[in-house]
């Protein structure tokens, strides 16, 4: 499952559009996350007979509804599910002129985030450890989720001598697990504004 923004344009036949109404733009960074998540690539992996994602197949994945993002995020009470994705679904996306100019860009950001790798995984990985908690999947639930993507683990064994994406990922989980109850809170290494990232200029 790969899920991205466009610009207002044409598209094929084979390319599935979701788009958000104007009366909840706010949800669009959400709605973005949750696609791209491990918790829906893992469903769609089980699903997906080809090389293209049909609509009856999407119409099938676990995607929140739009009521979701008005839900108090458990680690942090002071901003709902939404307002935390969107936060960092702005330093992935705002690279470029084209994205600034995008209604996403609600902090009215003037010059683009500079591409970072490393923070960028930093980012992923803690987007994805918070849909884990979010689809209310255990730690034993997110390591099996794991096991459905060899050919990540493969690639990072090679490049890092570890799975650094799960490791990563455990890593936020657990934190968040801990920063759930009352007496503490989640710290989150990344500028939650640019999702961790320099700006350019």
């Amino acid at each position: 499952m790969i899920a991205s923004m466009i610009p207002l344009c044409g598209t094929g036949d084979t390319f599935l559009l979701a788009l958000v109404g104007e009366s909840r733009s706010d949800l669009a960074g959400f709605l973005l996350a949750a696609l791209n998540s491990l918790v829906v690539d893992y469903v769609a992996r089980q699903k997906v007979g080809g090389t293209h994602l049909k609509y009856h197949v999407f119409r099938q994945l676990p995607v929140y509804p739009p009521t979701a993002g008005d839900v108090q995020v458990p680690w942090d009470s002071s901003v709902t599910v939404a307002e935390w994705t969107a936060e960092r679904v702005r330093g992935l996306l705002m690279t470029t002129h084209d994205m600034l100019r995008t209604d996403l860009n609600t902090q009215g950001l003037s010059e683009p985030v500079i591409w970072d790798d490393e923070s960028r995984l930093q980012v992923r990985c803690e987007l994805d450890a918070a849909f884990f908690h979010l689809y209310g999947l255990d730690r034993d639930d997110v390591e099996h989720v794991f096991t459905a993507f060899p050919g990540l683990r493969e690639n990072e064994i090679k490049r890092y001598g570890e799975f650094r994406t799960e490791r990563l990922v455990l890593e936020y989980y657990d934190a968040m697990a801990e920063a759930s109850s009352p007496k503490s809170a989640h710290e989150c290494p990344a500028d939650a504004s640019t999702g961790g990232m320099t700006l350019r200029g």
